[in-house]
């Protein structure tokens, strides 16, 4: 056996050899400490599986994608996440001479898989706009020796004039569309660079095998991935199903802003200190929001915001100190999540619900990826449609109509008292499906407030009204999220009153003719086991 090459032995007596130096150039040796996976010898999926990847067996369904990609049809995979969608390219990617090139939207995913790979021995590289220029030239030259088995890149990327030039010179044997839902105009995430990858294949020698994989498709998104790739008529479909038996899932009516809030204080006392994801409809809620919990919740929770709006930079960060569990609660807009590999989210809560049942179960799906149980919560109250109407303001006829049905079908799903997730998988076409038996309409379970919570916040509305009657200073007495932790803390000395948020010393000096009144009140309606957040 020649120098730099070691057998690996398989179960069942399958054997082949890896080259563990990278192809000779004419420009020298590559840069990179990866290394290129050559197939020697003839191999199969299994013997890949568990010779590069560890394991034993595939899951239901990996098998079969990979075996239809093999004999060189289409595939469209749809599976829930953490079905081990990645295997499903990787493997055949390995087992197939030439290079894969992976389009995703991701930039976190796009880190994770090529780090896991690299760390793997296999030549793996990604393009994106987080890489320095340096970087980048680096992973173009790179890509051009021949020697890279897998390419991750955006679907702007593909659309690069050098970067298609190169494509050209080489043997791209699988291309592979992640997140495949964003080519829809009728998915969620709609992103249009995507239809330009039917544009990009046209442009290579010849045609590379194709799978598209997503989480979730309705029977009108499949079909337009299908036809905006330019699929086979003969294309191989398997859908593993979107039902996660691990998660339970929670929705409560709140009547008012203040009965939210309130609600939303009583989970964060609840999940102290597990990881958990808080999803706001805007920018601006995420970081009111954020500003008030860093200030109130530093013992039980590492909190920080994210959304769109942020440096690249800093979302990468916030993203890596999260999956590290140097951050427990991301407070966030749908722009999180996606990509991100961190399998301990025990609880997700959505404060202001999403846009379109596809949204959400995209964002409830982080929770509980290492199959233990977890909770995603929905505090439904009205205000979130305001703000998803106004975004419709600006998109053409067509797409607001289908968006006004989309907030319609989640408008039904949080006001249905049939099952949760059955009515989900009914949704994404889905029939003959049993209940679930964890939901909240299945098993009644849904966080509400107390009555004792009840009477006291029914007491502090009116004291409030009293103090603002007659304020002259026009300063606010209390907001609402003040009179939540008054109701849930019920403060009967002043060391609690200034546990309270904003209740400072020179607010309990303006007000303190009205404190005594407050803690006659709150002595009324507490337990004798006094509740501490």
């Amino acid at each position: 056996m020649g120098k730099g090459m070691r057998r690996i032995q398989i179960r069942a007596s399958h054997s082949y050899q890896i080259n563990l130096k990278p192809k000779s150039t004419s420009k020298g040796s590559s840069p990179f400490h990866t290394h290129f996976i050559r197939i020697l010898n003839s191999v199969t999926p299994l013997s890949v599986l568990q010779s590069v990847f560890g394991y034993d067996q595939f899951r239901p369904g990996q098998l079969d994608i990979i075996t239809a990609c093999l004999s060189g049809k289409d595939v469209l995979a749809i599976l829930p996440t953490g079905g081990g969608k990645s295997l499903c390219f990787q493997v055949p990617g390995l087992v197939l001479e030439g290079t894969t090139i992976v389009v995703s939207p991701l930039i976190a995913l796009m880190q994770d898989q090529v780090q896991a790979l690299q760390k793997k021995g296999v030549a793996a590289v990604y393009l994106s706009s987080t890489l320095s220029r340096e970087e980048q030239e680096k992973n173009l030259q790179f890509i051009q020796t021949g020697n890279t088995k897998f390419i991750y890149a955006s679907p702007e990327r593909l659309q690069n004039a050098r970067f298609q030039n190169i494509c050209t010179q080489l043997n791209i044997s699988l291309l592979v569309i992640d997140e495949a839902h964003c080519i829809s105009q009728w998915g969620d995430s709609f992103r249009p660079e995507f239809k330009q990858i039917s544009q990009f294949m046209a442009l290579l020698p010849q045609r590379p095998k194709l799978i598209a994989l997503t989480a979730s498709a309705t029977p009108t998104v499949e079909t337009d991935i299908a036809k905006q790739l330019g699929f086979k008529p003969n294309y191989f479909r398997l859908s593993a199903g979107i039902n996660r038996p691990n998660l339970s899932l929670q929705v409560t009516h709140c009547r008012t802003t203040t009965e939210q809030q309130l609600l939303l204080l009583r989970l964060l006392k609840k999940h102290a200190g597990q990881s958990g994801i808080i999803y706001c409809a805007s920018r601006k809620a995420t970081e009111e929001l954020a500003a008030l919990l860093q200030n109130r919740y530093q013992a039980n929770f590492a909190v920080d915001y994210y959304h769109g709006g942020l440096e690249p930079a800093a979302r990468i960060a916030i993203q890596s100190d999260f999956i590290a569990d140097k951050l427990n609660l991301i407070i966030a807009t749908n722009a999180f999540g996606m990509g991100i590999d961190k399998p301990n989210i025990r609880w997700v809560i959505h404060y202001q619900y999403p846009a379109s049942l596809e949204a959400y179960y995209q964002e409830v799906g982080r929770a509980g990826r290492d199959g233990k149980p977890a909770t995603c919560y929905c505090l439904y109250e009205g205000g979130a449609q305001q703000i998803h109407l106004g975004l419709l303001r600006k998109q053409n006829q067509a797409a607001q109509n289908y968006k006004l049905w989309q907030l319609a079908q989640i408008e039904k799903f949080f006001r249905t008292l049939d099952c949760r997730m059955q009515t989900l998988q009914q949704y994404f076409g889905e029939r003959n499906t049993s209940p679930c038996g964890s939901c909240d309409t299945c098993t009644p379970q849904a966080v509400q407030t107390s009555p004792s919570e009840q009477y006291a916040l029914s007491h502090l509305l009116k004291i409030r009204q009293q103090a603002e009657s007659h304020n002259q200073t026009k300063r606010p007495f209390l907001t609402d999220l003040q009179l939540c932790f008054l109701a849930l803390l019920k403060p009967t000395t002043f060391q609690e009153f200034l546990k309270i948020p904003g209740l400072g010393p020179g607010w309990l000096k303006q007000w303190q003719a009205k404190i005594p009144e407050i803690t006659r009140k709150m002595v009324q309606c507490t337990s004798d086991e006094h509740e501490t957040i």
